[in-house]
């Protein structure tokens, strides 16, 4: 339990912001409710209220955010990631290590947020959990896109979507799929940008996913 011993109340709120401001949006996986019941790390609280200040924060442009709360959420990860590095529980280690490029991506440190992705890359991928995998892809491909590095932010939306497709995600995939369709339309890949979109609206009208096939259409029709 050490990352909840660590975190207080403000400091689970910094983390909620950091994740706001880097646009990114939380989603869990089918088995969510069966891994918080076995999670002894903390992380299943620390998720949830992750989450649920989302909510209350909605629109991060209409709020006023403190720069102060990304600063608390950097020191409280750097504090506690050493520990789960140095564990064998490769799956949180490599959330910890999401989790602190959301944070550095939030406060512009976009190279520092490639190397903490980059890591919570290998982390995840010696773990073997596939959500934990199409987190830390998808980070890639936020800190790629964001860097301007279209063509390689697409190869990780990309893998991310597989990853989700693995954990019977099928919102989460849309939503990666959809990525990598603008990714590609930026480094000037329309053919490749048209085939994402189509897969993601496909897979939206199999699975009853209205909201992500109607936002799958309007990529088509750009």
């Amino acid at each position: 339990m050490l990352l909840s011993c660590l975190l207080t109340c403000t400091q689970c709120r910094a983390w909620s912001l950091a994740w706001a401001l880097a646009g990114v949006v939380l989603v869990s996986a089918p088995s969510a409710a069966q891994r918080a019941a076995a999670d002894t790390s903390g992380f299943a609280e620390i998720r949830a209220t992750i989450a649920a200040a989302q909510d209350r924060v909605g629109q991060a442009d209409s709020v006023g955010l403190d720069v102060a709360d990304l600063d608390v959420a950097l020191a409280e990860i750097e504090r506690v990631l050493p520990a789960l590095i140095a564990g064998s529980d490769r799956e949180v280690a490599a959330e910890a290590l999401v989790m602190l490029g959301q944070t550095q991506q939030a406060r512009g440190e976009l190279s520092d947020a490639l190397t903490a992705y980059e890591r919570a890359q290998l982390f995840a991928d010696q773990s073997g959990e596939v959500v934990a995998q199409a987190r830390a892809y998808r980070g890639l491909g936020e800190a790629l896109r964001a860097l301007e590095r279209y063509q390689e932010a697409a190869v990780h939306y990309g893998a991310a979507a597989q990853f989700y497709e693995e954990g019977q995600d099928a919102e989460a995939q849309t939503a990666m799929l959809r990525e990598q369709s603008r990714a590609y339309l930026l480094a000037g890949r329309a053919e490749q940008a048209r085939a994402a979109a189509l897969t993601s609206v496909r897979i939206a009208e199999a699975t009853n996913l209205e909201p992500e096939q109607a936002e799958g259409l309007r990529l088509l029709a750009a």
